[in-house]
């Protein structure tokens, strides 16, 4: 998502959910976060709006990298979780390169 913002910066950063600073500017792209950039990917019609969705799963499930995230939560991931996260990212990869 990072790559496709720094090859489109006048359509992210003129996003209306483009992320602002205090001083009401939009942030920096390497500022932004993954909500951010999937956000205004979606608003400017790079993805649809299942893979918005399911991205913002997704990135909730990066947090399980952690390991007192995972115990705190009882989680274990097995290979159904990742079979999903992995048609979420081919579906994603296929938005954004003009397969879908």
């Amino acid at each position: 998502m990072l790559d496709l913002a720094a090859k489109n910066p006048q359509r992210f950063n003129s996003s209306k959910s483009a992320p602002k600073g205090k001083d009401d500017k939009v942030r920096t792209l390497h500022d932004w976060s993954l909500e951010n950039l999937i956000n205004v990917a979606y608003e400017e019609d790079f993805i649809e709006l299942d893979i918005k969705k399911y991205s913002h799963d997704l990135r909730d499930f990066r947090n399980y990298i952690h390991p007192r995230q995972q115990a705190s939560q009882r989680f274990n991931s097995d290979k159904h979780t990742a079979k999903i996260s992995w048609q979420v990212l081919q579906a994603t990869i296929a938005s954004l390169s003009g397969q879908r």
